[in-house]
């Protein structure tokens, strides 16, 4: 944790010198890397997070049975089973429209997120919260919260996929706006835990921010070497 102040101070002096990309990166990607490494360490060392516990019994005091059925309704959109869909949906979409290099990278975003989210339950294997009887039945463990990194993962692509269009703003205020939905009503239900759920958030922007930044380097290159290729020899 105590590394963020120096992280963010680094973000400051990239912008200050006009280095959005770089300033970019820090914020998207290694901020939360370094988020998430504080939670993981916390959890592989069998300590609690102070927070967790207030919080949860904070979302269940707020809930009713009217909003039990909404809740349960809003969650289920970002279950693995309609993002999955959702994500195919838009692979396909942009195939059709001749954006293989954009298919790929929402592909590799989505499909690599599912693969972290699995294996990172089997190598914390946290049990999920038992504060009280919940109205869900989660079998898988707790940590991370396979509908945050889900969401959030697709969330983080369409905006990054949209940035250098005219609806960048509203898609990314909607995106992140339904990742942000789906990960509270995992710790309104009870099934996570905040530090699941924000770990959840962490690792989705680091693994699409790595693999967009990868993407975008070798893309970089490609081109470079096809200047040096065609230019005329000395």
């Amino acid at each position: 944790m105590r590394q963020v102040p120096k992280l963010l101070s680094r973000v400051l002096a990239a912008a200050k010198a006009r280095s959005l990309f770089l300033a970019a990166f820090f914020l998207a990607v290694l901020v939360p890397f370094v988020l998430l490494g504080a939670l993981a360490e916390e959890i592989l060392e069998g300590h609690g997070l102070p927070f967790d516990e207030p919080i949860l019994r904070w979302f269940h005091a707020q809930a009713t049975p009217a909003r039990d059925r909404y809740i349960v309704a809003i969650t289920t959109l970002g279950g693995p089973v309609p993002m999955a869909v959702c994500e195919a949906i838009a692979v396909a979409a942009l195939f059709l429209w001749q954006k293989r290099r954009e298919a790929m990278f929402l592909a590799i975003a989505g499909g690599g997120a599912a693969l972290l989210n699995v294996c990172a339950k089997l190598i914390f294997s946290r049990h999920r919260p038992q504060l009280w009887e919940t109205i869900v039945t989660e079998k898988s463990f707790s940590f991370p919260s396979g509908h945050s990194i889900g969401s959030m993962s697709f969330a983080a692509a369409l905006t990054l996929l949209a940035w250098r269009t005219r609806w960048r703003w509203p898609l990314a205020i909607g995106a992140l706006s339904f990742a942000i939905t789906i990960g509270l009503t995992r710790l309104y239900l009870g099934v996570h835990y905040p530090s699941d759920v924000a770990a959840g958030w962490c690792a989705a922007l680091v693994w699409v921010g790595g693999v967009y930044t990868i993407q975008r380097w070798r893309r970089r290159r490609s081109r470079n070497d096809a200047g040096s290729s065609l230019s005329p020899a000395s």
